[in-house]
C-alpha cells in the first residue's frame, strides 16, 4: 500500500508540474522545446533585446521571419542554453542577433543570470530537469521522481495565468508600453 501511495503522490507532482507550465504567460521555452518556433531570424538577449527589439519590426523591414528569445535579467549563460536548445530542436536560423546591454552581461552580475525561474516550471521534460541537475539545482535522484522537481513557488493553486507588467507580442518581443525609441531600420 505505502507502495502504491508513493507512486500516486509522484504522478501528482507531474501533474503540478505540468498544470504550472500551462499558467506561464511566457511559453517561448517551452514552444522552444516542441519544435514550434522555426524562423529565419533569432534575437538574443536580455533586458535590451526584450524591450528594444521589435521582432515583427524586422520580419517586415527584412523580410525574413523573426522570434525574438531576449529573457530579462538573462547572462550570456542562459542564452547560450537557450540557443543549444534552439539548435537542438530545429534547424539553424539563417542570422542570430546577440544584444548584449553591458559587459555584465558577459561578466558576474548578481542581476543577470541564469533564470532558473524560467526552467523551474518546465521540469517535467527531462531535458530541462537534466539542465537543472548539472547546475546543481535538482538532485540526480529527480531523475526518476517527479515530486524531487516541484519548486516551492509552484505549489500555488490559483490557475490563473501569470500576468506580466511587459507582456510579450506574438513574436515574443517585451515592448515597453510607454517608449517611443525602439530598434528602427
Amino acid at each position: 500500500m505505502l507502495l502504491i501511495a508513493f507512486f500516486v503522490f509522484d504522478k501528482a507532482a507531474y501533474f503540478i508540474l505540468s498544470g504550472y507550465a500551462k499558467i506561464q504567460e511566457d511559453n517561448r521555452l517551452e514552444l522552444l522545446l516542441n519544435g514550434e518556433l522555426q524562423h529565419d531570424i533569432i534575437v538574443l538577449g536580455s533586458s535590451r533585446g526584450a524591450s528594444n527589439i521589435d521582432a515583427f519590426q524586422l520580419e517586415k523591414h527584412l523580410q525574413k521571419t523573426t522570434y525574438n528569445l531576449s529573457y530579462r535579467g538573462s547572462d550570456v549563460r542562459f542564452q547560450e542554453l537557450i540557443f543549444r536548445k534552439y539548435l537542438e530542436h530545429h534547424s539553424a536560423p539563417e542570422k542570430v542577433l546577440l544584444v548584449v546591454d553591458n559587459p555584465y552581461a558577459i561578466l558576474k552580475e548578481s542581476t543577470l543570470g541564469m533564470r532558473y525561474d524560467r526552467l523551474y516550471p518546465l521540469a517535467h521534460y527531462n531535458e530541462v530537469n537534466s539542465i537543472l541537475i548539472e547546475k546543481n539545482q535538482h538532485s540526480w535522484v529527480s531523475s526518476f521522481l517527479y515530486f524531487l522537481r516541484v519548486h516551492p513557488n509552484q505549489l500555488v493553486f490559483n490557475k490563473e495565468k501569470q500576468k506580466s507588467k511587459f507582456p510579450l507580442n506574438a513574436r515574443g518581443s517585451q515592448l515597453l508600453p510607454d517608449r517611443s525609441t525602439y530598434l528602427t531600420i
